[in-house]
């Protein structure tokens, strides 16, 4: 049997263990549905066995109750993933059109002075900061303070600006280790309830990312505006940046807009009249076996149920959600590898050779091209 794509790099006592794994399956979810209905089989069974009380019902009402069954969980399970996978895809949107931003930000803006220097170090920060303020923006946690963003943002945004001062009512003490990942502010470390927030900011509280992007698109207007940018440099960035806009906005539909609840309630309630039914369907043909029976068809059903449930909001902390601190990470990793640096200039690591008019030109890619060569770590090719 071929081993599944997560089993791949692993030794041979980890891949017989991922058969066996619970961390991040949907077994102890359905170990209460399965406790009860297997508990209510044995009750229909000692009935049948022992009192001879006939428990049966028409072979063909399971099957009907199993079709519809059978639909309403493949549309569930289907349109979960469907919001997985989107979530996916518009977070690598989102990762691709900040590396490109942070690229043209680091190379096309000049650095004439320190300010320059300071300001263009700054606003690529400010990048960073807004991939882990996006994160938590999807996991409705909307208090700004915390450490993967702060240290990103230079001490004069680091104000009441980014974030409206809730009410006393909306604040709880956090326990030290709670508190490690915010900031002081000069009072009793405070942080919000989490069931004060709303992932629509129905709860009032300013969007961080946009408010990042702010700063980053006064920036760019800045350098436009002293023309220290190109105009078509200048409409390529504000593009990203409404790229960026559009991509927060996909990841906010898919975090606000769940699976209706009349959709989710009426098949928990199909779920469970079917397996309220199986135990009369196997009672007569199977006897006793009907209990471990009823117990695998619960665990199948219930199993479909949970993992939907599981990858519908593909943003939060559990082991089958996106692996958003990974993403932003990586960002992290390729803007500092950029900052240590300062920015390229061809003309320290590339070289043209003398322009030879009266040689014709030369295909060979390799070494010279139309006449020119090119030096510095290339091979040349000289034209006869």
């Amino acid at each position: 049997m071929p081993l599944p794509k997560e089993c791949v790099g692993l030794d041979e006592a980890e891949r017989a263990a991922f058969w066996y794994s619970i961390n991040g399956s949907v077994v102890p979810k359905t170990v209460l549905p399965v406790a009860i209905f297997t508990i209510y089989a044995a009750t229909v069974v000692a009935i049948n066995e022992l009192w001879k009380i006939s428990l049966t019902v028409p072979p063909y009402m399971v099957p009907i109750l199993s079709g519809v069954v059978g639909f309403l969980l493949v549309f569930r399970t289907n349109t979960a993933y469907d919001r997985y996978w989107e979530g996916r895809r518009v977070f690598g949107q989102l990762t691709t059109n900040v590396r490109n931003m942070s690229r043209l930000i680091w190379i096309a803006c000049p650095e004439d002075t320190a300010l320059d220097k300071y300001q263009k170090r700054t606003t690529m920060r400010l990048l960073i900061a807004f991939m882990f303020a996006t994160k938590h923006a999807l996991r409705t946690e909307h208090f700004w303070s915390y450490r993967d963003i702060t240290r990103f943002v230079p001490a004069s945004l680091r104000g009441a600006s980014f974030c409206a001062v809730p009410g006393d009512s909306d604040l709880v003490e956090l326990s030290d280790d709670e508190s490690t990942g915010l900031l002081g502010t000069g009072r009793r470390r405070k942080g919000l309830r989490k069931n004060t927030h709303r992932a629509d900011y129905g709860c009032g509280c300013p969007v961080i990312p946009l408010k990042l992007l702010e700063y980053v698109t006064a920036y760019i207007h800045n350098k436009r505006e002293k023309e220290q940018i190109t105009l078509m440099m200048g409409s390529t960035l504000f593009n990203l940046t409404n790229t960026i806009v559009e991509s927060f906005t996909s990841l906010e539909r898919i975090r606000c807009s769940p699976i209706p609840p009349a959709y989710r309630i009426h098949l928990s309630q199909i779920l469970i009249i079917q397996c309220f039914f199986i135990p009369f369907q196997f009672v007569r043909d199977l006897s006793w076996v009907a209990i471990p029976v009823t117990a695998i068809f619960v665990f199948t059903l219930f199993g479909i149920e949970y993992i939907g449930q599981e990858i519908e909001n593909p943003f939060g902390l559990d082991k089958n959600d996106l692996p958003l601190e990974l993403f932003c990470e990586q960002v992290e990793r390729e803007i500092l590898l950029l900052l240590r640096s300062p920015p390229l200039n061809p003309d320290d690591w590339l070289e043209l050779s003398p322009i030879t008019l009266d040689s014709p030109p030369n295909t060979n890619f390799g070494g010279n091209l139309g006449g020119i060569g090119l030096s510095g770590g290339m091979n040349e090719t000289s034209s006869v």
